[in-house]
Order: structure tokens, then sequence, then C-alpha cells
């Protein structure tokens, strides 16, 4: 019994220690050192990639190539043999980032997104990059006083709260940007599907209607006349359904 009672305590430690684990582990991020352009570098400021792949202060609404932002004291990190590499970057778990009210009151969970103010991010208000969500309120009268607050880090292109079709264009031609070959396959399939629907459609429209054109003519071969429909309608939903199988292969492929 008491070794029962033993191993159960074991198991119920072992539960407790992996559960604690995994929660502070999910909110912390694998740094990487950077060297960064600029001469003076804050805390919690936002980092853009360059054309030559340097990287710098973010200095643009929107930033499409923000990389993370620099932490002071990373728990997790990766560290190279640069001496250069002295600013440690994270780009997604909870860090803190510089923010300012610019852009309006930010609130729990609003979407943030990169400032012309070198580093700091503000409320966004539109489809376009962002990178991650407020986890606390912010109000500061002085909208130009960047303060740092917790957020959730993750750097994405988000629609605007309330979807348009401009944000519907923006975001296909993201995705035509960056995966063309997934969105060529998937235009491909679809008209494939598409063409197959006409002409099974088609097929059936027109062998219907002579049958019916029959069917008035001679009264007497009804039966005959029916089961050939019945046939056509087999060989219409063959057609549609190879042409899904071809869709869904080509997609798969």
């Amino acid at each position: 019994m008491k070794k029962f009672v033993s191993n159960f305590c074991l198991l119920i430690s072992i539960f407790y220690f992996t559960t604690f684990v995994s929660a502070q582990l999910s909110s912390y991020s694998v740094a990487r050192y950077i060297d960064v352009k600029d001469s003076k570098v804050q805390i919690g400021s936002v980092i853009t990639q360059n054309a030559d792949d340097s990287y710098s202060i973010s200095r643009k609404a929107y930033d499409s190539q923000a990389k993370g932002v620099i932490v002071s004291d990373p728990k997790i990190y990766i560290r190279s043999t640069n001496a250069n590499d002295k600013y440690a970057l994270v780009n997604d778990g909870n860090a803190k980032v510089l923010t300012n009210t610019s852009n309006g009151l930010i609130k729990r969970g609003d979407m943030l997104r990169t400032s012309t103010t070198p580093g700091v991010v503000v409320k966004a208000d539109k489809a376009g990059f962002v990178v991650g969500r407020s986890l606390q309120d912010y109000s500061n009268k002085n909208k130009s006083q960047s303060t740092l607050i917790n957020v959730e880090m993750n750097i994405h292109f988000a629609p605007s709260p309330n979807l348009t079709l401009a944000d519907i264009f923006s975001l296909s031609a993201l995705a035509s940007y960056e995966q063309p070959l997934i969105v060529f396959k998937y235009v491909v399939a679809a008209f494939i599907t598409l063409l197959s629907f006409i002409l099974g459609f088609f097929y059936f429209g027109r062998i219907a209607s002579r049958g019916i054109e029959a069917l008035g003519r001679n009264p007497l071969a009804s039966r005959s006349i029916q089961f050939g429909i019945v046939m056509n309608v087999i060989i219409t939903c063959v057609i549609i359904g190879v042409g899904v199988l071809v869709s869904l292969f080509i997609i798969r492929i």
C-alpha cells in the first residue's frame, strides 16, 4: 500500500512539474543575438530587416519586414560567436514592447503595429502587418510618451476588424507573393472543378431534353427512355466526381 501511495504521489509530482514547465516555456521565446545598425537601441524596440539583410530599428507603419523585439533578459537564447551580435531578439512568446497611444488608447486584446516613431508600436486600426496582441490596457494622455507594455508576440498580416473586399484582395496578393506554387495549385484545382460541373450539367441538360422529346413522341418506350435518363444522371455524377478527385489530387501533390 505504501509503495502504491508513493508511486501515486510521484506521478502527481511529475504531472504538476511538467505542466508548470510547459506553462512557463509557452511564455518565452528562443532569443537570438543580432547586430543592429542604430547606435542607440532601447529595450522593447521593434527591429526590421533591411534589403542587405542587416537589422535596424523599425520606422515604418505596418512594417512587413519587422522581425521581432529587443529584450534584456531572454530566458532561452542562442548566441553566435560574432562579437557585434549583442542585442537579443525575440519574435514570439510574451515580451515587453515600447508602446504609445498616438493612434488611440489600447485595450487588452488589441492588435499592435509598428509606427513612424522608431521602434515603437501603436494600436492597429486597419489591415496590415502587426507585431502581436496587447496583454494589458494602456491609456496614457501623453500620446508621444513610450512605455513598455506586455505583448503576446505574433508577427503576421492581420485583416481589419471589419473585413472588406480590399482586405480579401490584400490577403490573396500576399499569399500569391509568399507561396505562388500553392496558390497556382488551388487556382488550377478550382478551374478543373468548375469545368467538370459545367461539362456535367451541359451533358445532362442536352440528354435530358432529348429524353423528354423522345418520351413525348413515343410514350410506349417510356421505361427505356427513363432508364436512359437515369444512366445519364449517373454519368453526369461520374464526370463531376472525377473532376473533384483530380482537383484534390492536384492540391495534395
